[in-house]
């Protein structure tokens, strides 16, 4: 990411590949953002403010540039357990005779048992787009990477237990991204012209919710997707990695603000003894999708519960570290022969070459990119027999 040296040097702002009206929009946002983390509202200026002003406001800071595409970062809420402590020392100073010092490390661990049975702590996630700032929070532990890679233009695979909120984090990355929602739910009578639309007696031509996003923009849903007939899915096969699709109303483009998510149970591997009626998915289906695993979140059930729950867990796009798009190409080779010399029922197309090395870019580590685009689901044996392969090939 590009930073401005400081002091500001409007020299420096002309020779950088941003827009100037990106870049004040950018740098109006970042200055909402800290004078609200300050504990006061923006005042109603800030929007008014000329680029010399804003430079001139932000003269001691050193902020980042805002980039093309939307980015989620994290940052968490104030430790409960550290405000609980100052409460507590508080309470405990004004009844304590001055002679008779304070145990600084019983009152901390009185404040950590009594923190721990409180609300869990507040986690916010800020999604920059556009220029604009917009605060998410009370969502799943993985929002912060769910976001992130639909933001980049990655088709996402969320896979996971019946209840999880995997279609509530749809519909709130699409909030926080600023684009129109919408689903289809799949099923054993899904059809095409669910997904293409279809012309009437008349000629006249009924679309789709796929049709609407991908034509003018949004986040679509495949709703419970490992319920559909494979063969039924690969109608979009060409839309999701090309810039066009077929309608019965002729050629439409993929819009730039497309962005496509799928909810399922299981990987796409065919049913089990809990989904019985899951499908199994054709390989060239799958190969188009990030895959991620979404558990149950217990810390944001006991929120929703109304009762004490456990911390949240800590969500770090950048885990297992960052590499360059040349190292993540290098692992995506070795892995790609492992596969074939195992004659493994699996595969690591180009695609994840591509798909690896934007969201390399975009800051995502390997922690979340090898299980998200190398094993896929695969068995722990084989997941981890891909994996040893990417690493060393990747150094």
């Amino acid at each position: 990411m590009q930073h401005l040296s400081k002091p500001y040097d409007p020299a420096e702002l002309d020779r950088l590949p941003v827009n100037d009206s990106a870049l004040v929009a950018g740098l109006r946002s970042l200055l909402r953002r800290d004078i609200r983390e300050a504990g006061s509202e923006p005042s109603s200026t800030v929007a008014a403010m000329s680029r010399a002003e804003l430079l001139a406001a932000l003269q001691n800071e050193l902020l980042p540039l805002p980039v093309a595409r939307p980015v989620a970062t994290v940052r968490a809420g104030g430790d409960p357990a550290s405000a609980l402590a100052d409460a507590i020392r508080a309470a405990m100073e004004s009844v304590t005779p001055a002679a008779q010092p304070l145990d600084e490390d019983a009152v901390r661990r009185i404040a950590a048992d009594e923190a721990a049975k409180v609300a869990p702590r507040r986690v916010v996630v800020d999604v920059v787009s556009a220029g604009q700032t917009r605060s998410v929070e009370g969502q799943h532990w993985l929002f912060p990477i769910a976001c992130a890679v639909v933001s980049s233009g990655v088709p996402l695979y969320l896979c996971g237990p019946a209840g999880g909120g995997k279609s509530t984090i749809a519909h709130a990355i699409a909030d926080a991204l600023a684009l129109p929602f919408e689903f289809q739910s799949f099923g054993p009578g899904m059809s095409e012209a669910k997904l293409l639309g279809y012309r009437d007696a008349a000629g006249c031509y009924h679309d789709t919710s796929l049709v609407r996003r991908y034509r003018d923009g949004g986040v679509w849903l495949a709703d419970e997707m490992d319920r559909a007939d494979g063969a039924i899915l690969t109608t979009f096969n060409t839309p999701l990695a090309n810039g066009s699709m077929s309608t019965p109303s002729g050629i439409i483009a993929r819009h730039a603000d497309f962005r496509c998510i799928a909810g399922a149970n299981t990987a796409g591997t065919g049913a089990d003894q809990l989904y019985t009626a899951a499908m199994e998915l054709d390989a060239s289906t799958l190969d188009r999708f990030f895959f991620l695993a979404f558990p149950y979140d217990t810390a944001m059930e006991a929120s929703a519960a109304g009762v004490a729950g456990p911390q949240q867990k800590e969500c770090k796009l950048d885990a297992g570290g960052v590499v360059s798009a040349e190292k993540w190409h290098a692992g995506v080779l070795a892995a790609r022969a492992k596969c074939e010399a195992l004659a493994m029922r699996h595969t690591v197309s180009p695609r994840a070459s591509i798909m690896g090395a934007k969201l390399c870019r975009a800051g995502i580590g390997l922690d979340w990119l090898i299980p998200g685009l190398i094993t896929r689901g695969l068995p722990a044996d084989e997941a981890q027999a891909l994996a040893t392969a990417f690493r060393g090939g990747c150094q």
